[in-house]
């Protein structure tokens, strides 16, 4: 009998250590809860894309785990695109997340704010909702958020241990039967001590690059090749586990959306709109303060620039935000029109004339003398691809390239 106990041990040990297991990778979703709808090639991610790919992949055998800064800073309008997130991963049963720099935004308040299986190792003290390890299927799972991306701004690098102390936690909880990954988010510098620690079968690294044209989904070191998942929830990436090879799922336009969101995003949708006109009334009592002139301004003396300008996509661009349902979305408001909640652009009613992308998007506000005795002398700002780059960055225009887009616009 004490030989069949033995026996049947040693299987469910083997069992726990073989069984394949695959991850599902995702992170750094910026509160990109759907494409923004500016160009076709920027059609990629989504909230309902995602959970769409997520319950084709629904079995014991695979796991999501989320790499973290998927939070909006906290406005009204970013605490209900994180309501959206939040039943995001309720519905589809994500197994961990690495708090990023945006969860903890507010402190120890933006954890506590969503009930979510953070996975974060070297916190000092307690973290509502948050394990310092997870297990699986004979494997670990642990989390590093580097110190110094809370020592800036009202973050709290008190809050973290840097390496030794992730390292120490690291030694006292894992198991060494079973096999162990990292969540990282930190420099190289601690990646390679924490690398060269021996306690970690693979690392999965957050995506730090600053815009998807340069983003790099994998690093390769003398001891292996390490993965990130792309940004913006623009793709998953899929890691097996058993031979740890990774490779990305894009969801693009030709990916299916998930039915079940159509109610929750008509819900944000006029929630939204009810944010809008409450601020554009908020506004409208202060008087009109205006300091945007309007591209009709402009265009009395400047003619022939202004025939040009009226034949471009940017003398139509609001009309663009109408066609796709979003003209009372402050996030895309603000690049479809001229001065949004800075002194322009509230309402086609309140402030007609302002809609559209006009001349003082690009050339700067009016002078007040402009047009009047040395007025004519000052020199309009310079357009530059930074200037373009207000708005025509990431996957808003992930094309984007001035040297071909500028002629198009040129007068």
């Amino acid at each position: 009998m004490k030989h069949w106990i033995l026996w049947l041990s040693c299987l469910g040990l083997f069992a726990q250590t073989t069984l394949g297991l695959e991850l599902l990778v995702t992170g750094d979703m910026a509160g990109e809860i759907r494409p923004c709808g500016c160009s076709v090639e920027g059609q990629r991610g989504g909230i309902e894309r995602l959970s769409a790919y997520l319950k084709t992949k629904a079995d014991k055998s695979r796991l999501w785990v989320d790499m973290g800064n998927y939070s909006v800073e906290p406005s009204a309008q970013g605490l209900l695109k994180n309501g959206l997130y939040h039943r995001l991963f309720t519905q589809n049963h994500l197994f961990a997340m690495l708090p990023g720099p945006k969860e903890f935004s507010t402190g120890k308040r933006g954890i506590a704010k969503w009930r979510i299986p953070y996975l974060l190792t070297n916190h000092r003290g307690v973290l509502a909702y948050t394990e310092r390890v997870k297990h699986r299927k004979g494997w670990q799972f642990f989390g590093y958020l580097s110190p110094d991306y809370l020592n800036t701004g009202s973050h709290h690098g008190g809050l973290l241990e840097g390496v030794p102390g992730f390292l120490k936690r690291v030694k006292k909880l894992h198991t060494k039967e079973w096999k162990a990954v990292v969540l990282f988010r930190g420099s190289k510098s601690e990646r390679d001590q924490i690398e060269a620690s021996g306690l970690f079968d693979t690392l999965l690294l957050a995506n730090l690059s600053k815009d998807e044209k340069t983003q790099q989904l994998s690093e390769t070191t003398a001891k292996g090749t390490y993965f990130s998942p792309p940004l913006q929830g623009q793709g998953v990436l899929q890691l097996n586990l058993d031979n740890l090879k990774g490779e990305t799922a894009w969801l693009g336009p030709k990916s299916p959306l998930d039915p079940q969101w159509n109610k929750p995003f008509s819900d944000y949708d006029k929630s939204v709109e009810k944010l809008f006109f409450s601020l554009v009334s908020k506004e409208n009592t202060k008087g009109d303060k205006r300091v945007y002139k309007g591209a009709a301004y402009c265009v009395n003396c400047h003619v022939e620039q202004g025939k040009i300008w009226s034949k471009t996509r940017h003398a139509h661009a609001f009309s663009s935000l109408e066609k796709a349902g979003r003209q009372f979305d402050p996030d895309c408001i603000a690049c479809h029109t001229q001065g949004f909640n800075k002194g322009g652009f509230l309402s086609k009613e309140i402030t007609g004339g302002l809609e559209n992308v006009g001349c003082e998007n690009c050339h700067g506000l009016v002078p007040e003398n402009h047009g009047k005795d040395r007025g004519f002398k000052q020199k309009r700002r310079h357009v530059t691809a930074k200037t373009c780059m207000t708005c025509h960055r990431g996957n808003h225009s992930p094309k984007f390239n001035f040297d071909t887009y500028f002629p198009k616009i040129k007068h």
